[in-house]
C-alpha cells in the first residue's frame, strides 16, 4: 500500500472511530442495559425502543426537543424512569421540552410551565408554573398538591372533553342555558 494511501486509511479510521463515539455518547445519559446499541430494533422492548428513539433524538445536539406523547405506551415503571431520566439530560445539558401529554402526574413531573390546551378549535386557555425542585419526588406532599391543582385547573377550563348530556329537548344542557340566558 503506497504511503498516501495509508496515511489516508488511517485518517478514514480515526475519523470512524470518532464518528462512532460521536454516535454512541448519546445513549450514555440513557441507560438501557449493556449492549442496547448493538442490538437490532425488533430485539429490543418499548421502553428499550424509546430510549433509542430518544439517543437518537439528542445525537445532533438540539437545543429544543419536540416529544408528543413519548411515554404513552410504556409500562408504568419504564415511563416514570423515562420521565425522570429526560428531565435529568434536559437539565444537563440546558434543553428545552416541548412536549404533549394527556398524563397530568407526567406534567408535573416534567414541566417547569405546563399549558392547557382546548379541543374544536384547537387553543392554548390556560397556564400553570410548575415551582417543585428537581428531581421531582412523586411521593411528595408538595408534588400532589401541584397535580391536584393542574387537575383542577384543567376540569374548570376544559372539563371533561365530552359534550354535556341533552335534556329532555334534544339540546344539550348547554345549549339550553344559553338560550334561556339570551
Amino acid at each position: 500500500m503506497p504511503v498516501v494511501d495509508d496515511q489516508v486509511a488511517g485518517v478514514i479510521g480515526e475519523l470512524e472511530s470518532v464518528a462512532h463515539a460521536k454516535a454512541a455518547e448519546p445513549f450514555e445519559p440513557i441507560r438501557g442495559g449493556p449492549g442496547l446499541g448493538g442490538r437490532y430494533p425488533h430485539e429490543l422492548s418499548g421502553g428499550q425502543q424509546q430510549r433509542v428513539a430518544l439517543a437518537r433524538s439528542l445525537a445532533t445536539s438540539p437545543e429544543l426537543l419536540l416529544l408528543d406523547e413519548p411515554f404513552s405506551a410504556l409500562d408504568a415503571f419504564t415511563r416514570a424512569s423515562l420521565q425522570d431520566e429526560v428531565s435529568a439530560i434536559a437539565r444537563q445539558q440546558d434543553l428545552t421540552l416541548v412536549m404533549v401529554t394527556h398524563d397530568i402526574e407526567e406534567a408535573v413531573a416534567m414541566a417547569d410551565r405546563v399549558l392547557i390546551m382546548a379541543a374544536n378549535p384547537g387553543r392554548i386557555v390556560g397556564e400553570m408554573r410548575v415551582s417543585l425542585d428537581t428531581p421531582r419526588d412523586r411521593a411528595s406532599p408538595d408534588f400532589s398538591r401541584q397535580r391536584e391543582a393542574l387537575m383542577t385547573q384543567f376540569e374548570q377550563l376544559v372539563g371533561d372533553g365530552h359534550e354535556p348530556p341533552p335534556d329532555d329537548t334534544g339540546k344539550s344542557c348547554t345549549e339550553g342555558t344559553q338560550q334561556q340566558a339570551a
